[in-house]
């Protein structure tokens, strides 16, 4: 009995002998092969180094994830942190802006007149409201010494802080001059003031009338027309202004 032989070639040689002691120096051999286990054979071995190969790439393939993901994280984390303070700063600015025309929208109703004319044969009202902050709309009175009643109303184009330019703009021509001067001659020096100051595409349309007694006059550059309500005859009747 043999054990623990190594796997390969073995040539068993074997001699014998007869009762005589005669012995057979030929004898006989026997040609065995011992084969490995099947975990030391070579195809267990190349499995071996391919699984090896294999968990080395699996190894490395699991570190790069890893590295990429640490990187996609990182570039997360600051694409969120850039997104978080743009958003912080588009909220500063609409903050700001918001105030500004807050402040821009009350600098313009302060513009309005806060009580209306009272006079002995008239009775005037009045109602105003803008569709944003900031608005065109205009109207204002004055009631001269002699009794005579100016009323000025427009709208500038557009909205926002340039309009309240031309509000603020148009009052102050309003306020100092619609009572010296006659209706034509009023809006020929408004226009003419505007275009020397060269606010470009910011205009206004305004109407300007004057009553006197129990004569209404009017003129009106770019607004709608006026209207005449007769409670007598319930009729209402469209203001034709002549060119």
């Amino acid at each position: 009995t043999f054990t623990n032989l190594s796997p390969g070639d073995y040539n068993l040689l074997v001699t014998g002998s007869n009762n005589d002691g005669v012995w057979n120096d030929l004898g006989k051999s026997l040609f065995i092969e011992v084969t490995p286990p099947w975990w030391r054979t070579n195809i267990a071995y190349a499995i071996y180094i391919v699984s090896f190969l294999t968990l080395l790439y699996g190894v490395r393939r699991f570190e790069i994830n890893r590295r990429e993901q640490k990187v996609k994280l990182r570039e997360n984390e600051l694409r969120l942190k850039a997104t978080e303070a743009e958003k912080r700063a588009i909220q500063i600015e609409n903050d700001r802006k918001t105030k500004e025309l807050e402040e821009a929208r009350q600098l313009q109703l302060s513009m309005l007149p806060k009580v209306l004319p009272e006079l002995p044969n008239l009775k005037v009202a009045a109602y105003m409201r803008t569709a944003t902050e900031v608005g065109g709309d205009y109207y204002d009175f004055i009631v001269q010494e002699n009794g005579i009643l100016n009323i000025g109303f427009g709208d500038a184009t557009g909205h926002g802080l340039q309009v309240g330019t031309m509000v603020t703009l148009m009052k102050g021509f309003f306020t100092s001059d619609a009572a010296k001067l006659e209706l034509k001659e009023f809006m020929n020096h408004c226009t003419s003031m505007i275009k020397e100051i060269k606010l470009g595409r910011i205009l206004m349309s305004f109407s300007l009338a004057r009553i006197n007694d129990r004569k209404l006059s009017i003129t009106s550059a770019g607004m709608p027309p006026a209207y005449y309500y007769n409670s007598i005859t319930v009729e209402t009747e469209e203001i034709l202004i002549q060119r």
